[in-house]
């Protein structure tokens, strides 16, 4: 079995002449004698590479110096440094990422560090991903289920907003096997379409949107090169489990096909003088394709946790303890680090899965209404009102509480602004119950 090598380079500069530090060998050493970096660090430098090696913790950092400032800033006295930490071991790679950037910047005086590669948060992306794409997978099946019976074939077509359908022909353009044979056009719904149609289903209330607008922050980072930590993984595997057990629960056998009428068969048969019924002609008449419902919705299959010490044949926990990041990646050795850890755990733990007040909806005034001032601030203490003191994220309200209602988001984004600007509503950066930055608001 070939050994995995997770690598973390990036790039630090002074462009300010703030740290006093300007060779290869004192970093190496600034950096090789801190005891909250290393447990037994061995230092070998030279004049332009120094190689710092910690054999108790499996992790070395080579460290370069950068041209001569001129390459890299118009700044003559800018120092830069390439730094490439390597560790076989997960676990103690993961944490040092957030260590080693502290110590350069708050210790030595460094004011940027750019990252150069990271594969730390690659392999945690590749984890997380299915996570994402079986909640994705799992609604848009149920959509096309719920609304086949109820809308028919074309229901695509009644159901998902014209900025959604259009997205769907752009997409179809490309070449296709399956072009002539098959309606692929739900296939090619994103994750962005299905978040537009989920006010269509009885079942997202608060509680299941939030959840949502979790996993749609974390995809945002995996399919970009955010930098990510272990708690993201954790938190991606909590939140798709709580969706995909309401999505199961509420996923009905697809019980009824809508067909074209069956017209009166033109045959020589024996009728009585009664009045023609598929019942009276001796010839079989073709039914609609129906299905046998089960009595109870299938289980939701139980996903082990993928411990995030990688390898290729990962250890599978039975029954992973989803807010204690130990029982998923492994505890970090600093106390500093188990503190935050322990604080993550507890918000993920309480906050995620927390039933949330249902805010019962009006009726739809239209669709694609420009909302009013008057009606902005009167739906939005209204919806304070239900949610007894919680805070009111500004897009949950603005796509999905006025969304479901028939207004549009652009213009009501817009208003919120101005009446922020005016002094009728505040809107403020803040972190929601599973701790991800967003935009608040609040009546004045």
């Amino acid at each position: 079995m070939n050994q995995i090598n997770y690598s973390y380079e990036i790039l630090i500069i002074d462009g300010l002449g703030k740290s006093e530090i300007t060779t290869v060998k004192s970093l190496s050493k600034a950096l090789g004698y801190s005891e909250k970096l290393w447990e037994d660090a061995e230092i070998k430098d030279g004049a332009n590479e120094a190689f710092i090696e910690d054999k108790i913790q499996g992790l070395s950092l080579q460290v370069n110096k950068v041209g001569d400032g001129s390459d890299v800033s118009k700044n003559a006295h800018e120092a830069a440094f390439l730094l490439s930490v390597k560790s076989p071991n997960f676990e103690k790679i993961e944490p040092f990422r957030f260590k080693l950037l502290q110590h350069i910047i708050h210790k030595l005086g460094f004011v940027s560090a750019r990252v150069v590669s990271d594969t730390v948060s690659e392999k945690i992306a590749n984890s997380i991903y299915p996570h994402i794409k079986d909640v994705e997978n799992a609604f848009r099946k149920n959509l096309v289920k719920t609304f086949t019976q109820k809308e028919g074939f074309s229901w695509l077509d009644v159901v998902a907003p014209k900025s959604v359908l259009e997205g769907i022909q752009q997409r179809k353009a490309v070449t296709n096997v399956f072009d002539g044979l098959i309606d692929t056009s739900a296939s090619f719904t994103n994750f962005s379409d299905l978040t537009e149609m989920l006010s269509k289903v009885s079942y997202a209330d608060i509680s299941f949107k939030t959840n949502w607008a979790a996993l749609s922050e974390l995809r945002n980072k995996v399919l970009s090169y955010a930098p990510l930590v272990k708690e993201d993984y954790n938190l991606a595997h909590k939140v798709s489990k709580e969706l995909l057990s309401i999505i199961a629960q509420n996923d009905g056998a697809l019980r009824y096909v809508k067909s074209a009428p069956v017209e009166p068969l033109k045959a020589s048969v024996s009728i009585s003088s009664k009045a023609v019924t598929p019942e009276s002609v001796s010839v079989p008449v073709p039914e609609p394709i129906i299905e046998v419902k089960k009595e109870t919705p299938p289980p939701v299959e139980k996903k082990p946790v993928v411990n995030l010490v990688f390898t290729e044949e990962p250890e599978v926990k039975k029954e992973p303890v989803l807010a204690s990041v130990p029982s998923e990646v492994g505890a970090s050795n600093s106390n500093g680090e188990q503190k935050v850890t322990e604080q993550v755990s507890s918000k993920i733990s309480s906050a995620v899965l927390e039933e949330d007040k249902p805010y019962v909806s009006k009726a739809t005034t239209g669709a694609f209404d420009i909302i009013s001032e008057q009606v902005f601030l009167s739906e939005l203490k209204e919806f304070e009102r239900s949610q007894n003191g919680q805070l009111v994220n500004l897009k949950l309200f603005v796509t999905h509480v006025l969304g479901d209602k028939g207004y549009s988001s652009g213009p009501a984004y817009s208003l919120s602004k101005s009446l922020s600007e005016s002094g009728k509503v505040t809107v403020y950066d803040t972190k929601d119950n599973v701790g991800l930055i967003v935009k608040a608001i609040r009546s004045n």
